[in-house]
C-alpha cells in the first residue's frame, strides 16, 4: 500500500499536507466500471493509525465527482479523530 502512487485525488486529496507526507498514508486504489473505491491507513499527528475503507458503487457521476466524494469522506474521519482524540486500542 505506501508503494500506490495512483488515485492522489480520493483517501490524499483533501488531507492537508503535513498528513501526506510520504509514509503517513497509505492506499490502494481500484476502479472498475462504474465503481470507484480506496482503502488505507491514515497516521495522525500523535503516531496512532485510523483505517478507512471507501467505496462509490455503480454510480453514474463522473470519476472525478466520484473521487471528490471519497476526498471529503476521509478529510471528515481524519478530522473527527484529530479532534476528539485516538482511536480506542483493541
Amino acid at each position: 500500500m505506501s508503494r500506490c502512487t495512483s488515485g492522489t485525488n480520493r483517501i490524499k486529496g483533501r488531507l492537508p499536507s503535513y498528513a501526506i507526507a510520504p509514509g503517513l498514508v497509505m492506499d490502494k486504489t481500484g476502479t472498475v466500471g462504474r465503481c470507484t473505491n480506496d482503502c488505507g491507513i491514515l497516521t495522525l499527528p500523535d503516531g496512532s493509525h485510523v483505517a478507512v475503507s471507501l467505496f462509490v458503487k455503480a454510480s453514474t457521476l463522473e470519476v472525478e465527482t466520484r473521487e471528490a466524494a471519497i476526498a471529503d469522506m476521509t478529510r471528515s474521519v481524519y478530522d473527527f479523530f484529530l479532534f476528539t482524540g485516538p482511536p480506542a486500542k483493541l
